[in-house]
């Protein structure tokens, strides 16, 4: 037997030779984190073996009693910290004495808990009911049973079932209550049918409990029956973290060890009585005063919660132990809540979409509503719901643990330290973070919203490019390569030789967009089944959601495009869910009822699927638009006028069908005369400028007749287009073919801003689409660069994407594009002004034909 002293705690703990530092902790209730579940694959379990001597602990002993650096530390440590002393506790076994340190980025903090959500308002109809009674005492003449004599006094109230039962425990306290009381009497009664408690005198209120069992965090809730307010909240870390972060980790511990389940179940009952006994007091009442609990739960810990083996939720075809609601003495379960006390617990779905998730549903209510509305809770395991009255699917998808700061290279949880917002400036790419704890407190690591924040950031800015892989262009000393030669990322730069450098690698963008492309991916494969293309309404439920930035959402492409003001925070929805099945029985009928009529979608047995998250994979998608929120204009300060001809000028023709009337030779022989005459005198060398179809046709037609007739004659006015588009690409042609590398790209008169969006995708956006398409194969050592206000038109119609590049500093606009001329990969440059000498910062936004 050796022993261990963890530091800061000075903690010293006996330990059996061969068993890792992570065991010895675990046993001692000392909390490092292991994400994996001591799998040694997730490298967050780091410690430091202190030099020094244990003599001033009483112990005299070698320093180095661990085992030897493993094949998996070597890949996960970087050797500054293996020379620094570091080590990690799962794969590190005791050999002798030692003294370890738990550094402060593997140290428990706790948690930013979301204990709120939205306030809901609702009829009260508890379960579990209070009724005084006064009885009349008893004499020789009147010698009913005590049970009887309550029976008798309770027949008054019509509510109440005729043959009345009572719990055993319930039953025993009875005749001390009714004589401590003078024969007065409260009696609580569940479901109209049993009496589960009693107490002597009248009791003013009384209370049940409302539970969020979550996976990493559990929210109790005390509420008055009485009135449905919340007299009392209290929130903790569940300690089952130590054992694995994930409900796979606890699966396998549960399998894996003889009394697994018995461990992982009693440390989180026992938590839980600490909370409600604390939740009691500050009410000032007894614990045992709580009448009832609702918990709500994922189907995994449920099981553990519940003492049910969870292995068969590891293998396939994962089937729990029950889904339909459950009804239990709350004694069976463990909580010394009322001694005859009931613990509901709803029901749940499929697999692993849990009573959680059924309680998320009739907090939000989509059942009840006409519009889509689009339900997300985020996590390790994320649920997704979409529907409305009529239908209602749900799917359930392995997000993983990256959007909690797991799998993040220097990831932690939403506690004191972490890195929970950030902007990068696209110029100097130095970043402006938002720590939890306040300004003054240095950073540690990086929680969940974090990491989506800077993933996005970094997109936007260029530093990564849509792939996900590091921008070659960028120079900054933000952003270098590690001891592998790969790039990552400085968020933070250590400021003591204790510290360490906050970094973002590859690897941590490509967690992220794993996370987000399986998320996004489960959302479309729910609108498919809905059989529509876009959603009303995002519902963001849980306390990642609560956190997350909408815009950097979107950018990186988290879910599908929704204005904002649509993209609602429910704060805690399975709480709000619990708290209303605590307070009223119908929705429990509710919940019952949505259980079975929601359709689980299984993801793995969808064909599209696979094909969704591969598209998915790129931020912020290989095909979908995210466009809702952009401005309809480009802010530029170039000239644009709706029409091209000069002030006074007379028009050719009069109305679309004169021009469509034409022999092609003349309408190139018009749009060549045209181009000549509005040729820009001291263009660089091998750039030309080149109007669009709709811009063209405003030098022959007056435009305010174009928009009449477009709408009365669509047809004519789309043939005069197509003459134009080819005359214009023949023109364009001939000028690549003679070595013109940029193609100055504008329509003014047919943008967006000025038609509307059906009149643009219908004529003049259209006709631009299909004069790029043309034009595309012969941009092989060439681009088109499109005028913002054109470009910003074609994106917003759908008709392009734009995605940001970074390209070297300080170099002359034009340089730019001739050197991306060469790029065979841009075809289309756009959101910019041609006109500018040098852009405010050195990205470009490449455009993709949709």
């Amino acid at each position: 037997m050796f022993r261990l002293i963890f530091q800061p705690f000075g903690a010293v703990v006996p330990v059996l030779e061969g068993k890792t530092v992570l065991q010895a902790a675990q046993e001692a209730g000392i909390h490092i984190p292991a994400y994996c579940g001591g799998e040694k694959t997730c490298g967050k379990c780091r410690i430091k073996v202190v030099e020094g001597s244990f003599e001033k602990h009483g112990v005299a002993s070698s320093m180095r009693h661990l085992s030897p650096l493993t094949a998996e530390e070597k890949k996960l440590l970087t050797s500054e910290e293996i020379r620094a002393g570091y080590r990690l506790a799962c794969a590190a076994c005791v050999a002798g004495d030692a003294v370890i340190d738990i550094p402060v980025e593997s140290r428990l903090q706790q948690q930013v808990i979301l204990e709120d959500g939205a306030a809901r308002d609702i009829p009260l109809k508890p379960a579990a009911r209070m009724y005084y009674l006064e009885l009349s005492p008893a004499t020789l003449e009147d010698n009913r049973d005590d049970f009887t004599r309550v029976k008798d006094a309770l027949s008054a109230y019509d509510e109440l079932q005729r043959d009345l039962d009572i719990d055993f425990k319930a039953l025993r306290q009875l005749p001390a209550a009714i004589r401590a009381g003078s024969w007065k009497l409260t009696v609580y009664i569940l479901y109209s049918k049993k009496i589960i408690g009693v107490l002597p005198g009248r009791r003013e209120q009384y209370y049940g409990a409302a539970v969020d069992i979550g996976t990493t965090t559990v929210v109790a809730y005390l509420c008055e029956l009485t009135t449905g307010r919340v007299a009392a909240t209290r929130s903790f870390m569940n300690p089952q973290v130590r054992y694995g972060d994930d409900v796979i980790s606890r699966i396998s511990y549960c399998t894996a060890n003889e009394n697994g389940l018995t461990t992982l179940r009693e440390l989180l009952i026992n938590e839980l009585n600490t909370a409600l006994r604390e939740m009691a007091g500050t009410v000032g009442i007894d614990v045992k005063e709580i009448a009832e609990a609702v918990l709500v739960f994922n189907t995994v810990m449920e099981s553990i919660t519940l003492g049910i083996a969870p292995g068969s939720l590891g293998v396939a075809p994962f089937v729990s132990a029950a889904s339909q609601a459950l009804d239990m003495p709350a004694r069976d379960v463990g909580l010394f809540i009322m001694p005859g006390g009931n613990v509901h617990c709803l029901p749940s779905e499929a697999g692993f979409v849990g009573a959680d998730n059924v309680a998320v549903l009739i907090a939000e209510e989509p059942y009840k509503q006409d519009e889509l509305k689009l339900i997300i809770d985020i996590g390790t395991n994320s649920e997704i719901c979409l529907g409305n009255r009529d239908q209602l699917y749900v799917t359930s998808c392995a997000t993983g643990p990256a959007l909690e700061g797991a799998q993040i290279k220097c990831g932690m949880r939403a506690a004191r330290g972490a890195i929970e917002a950030v902007r990068i400036d696209p110029v100097t790419l130095e970043p402006s973070l938002k720590i939890i704890g306040g300004d003054g407190v240095t950073p540690v690591g990086i929680c969940g919203s974090g990491i989506l924040d800077v993933a996005a950031q970094m997109a936007l800015t260029g530093i990564i490019e849509p792939d996900g892989r590091f921008s070659p262009n960028t120079c900054s000393p933000r952003v270098r390569t590690d001891e592998a030669g790969k790039k990552e990322y400085v968020l933070h730069f250590k400021r003591t030789p204790q510290q360490h450098d906050i970094v973002v690698t590859m690897a941590d963008i490509r967690a992220v967009q794993l996370a987000k492309a399986a998320l996004y991916a489960g959302a479309k494969t729910l609108m498919r089944h809905c059989v529509v293309t876009a959603v009303q309404e995002v519902v963001l439920a849980g306390a990642f959601g609560s956190y997350i930035d909408r815009e950097n959402a979107l950018s990186l492409g988290l879910f599908p495009d929704c204005r904002y003001e649509n993209i609602m925070v429910s704060g805690n929805a399975a709480g709000v869910g619990a708290r209303l099945a605590l307070c009223n029985t119908d929705k429990r009928a509710e919940a019952q009822a949505v259980a079975r009529t929601v359709e689980f979608i299984e993801t793995a047995a969808e064909t599209d699927f696979s094909k969704s998250f591969t598209q998915a994979m790129t931020i912020p998608h290989k095909k979908d638009a995210f466009t809702l929120n952009k401005p309809l204009a480009f802010a530029c300060p170039g000239i644009h006028t709706a029409s091209a001809q000069a002030a006074g000028a007379a028009y050719p023709f009069n109305n679309p069908e004169e021009l469509a009337e034409q022999d092609d030779d003349s309408v190139r022989e018009l749009v060549a005369a045209v181009i000549a005459r509005n040729a820009r005198e001291n263009l660089p060398k091998g750039l030309i400028d080149l109007p669009g179809p709709f811009g063209m046709l405003g030098y022959f037609i007056s435009p305010v007749k174009l928009y009449t007739y477009g709408r009365k004659k669509g047809e004519a006015l789309e043939s005069a287009l197509e003459l134009l588009t080819i005359a214009l690409a023949d023109d364009a042609v001939k000028a690549l073919e003679s070595g013109v590398k940029i193609i100055s790209y504008a329509d003014p008169a047919g943008e967006l801003e000025h038609v509307g969006e059906r009149f643009y995708k219908q004529f003049s956006g259209k006709y631009n689409h299909r004069l790029f398409e043309i034009l595309k194969p012969h941009l092989k050592h060439a681009l088109i660069h499109v005028c913002g206000k054109t470009s910003v038109s074609m994106e917003k119609a759908g008709l392009m994407l734009a995605r940001p590049y970074r390209t070297r500093p300080f170099e002359n606009y034009t340089d730019i594009l001739l050197n991306e001329a060469e790029n065979p990969k841009t075809t289309f440059v756009g959101h910019a002004c041609i006109n500018i000498s040098r852009p405010a910062a050195p990205i470009i936004y490449r455009l993709e034909l949709v």
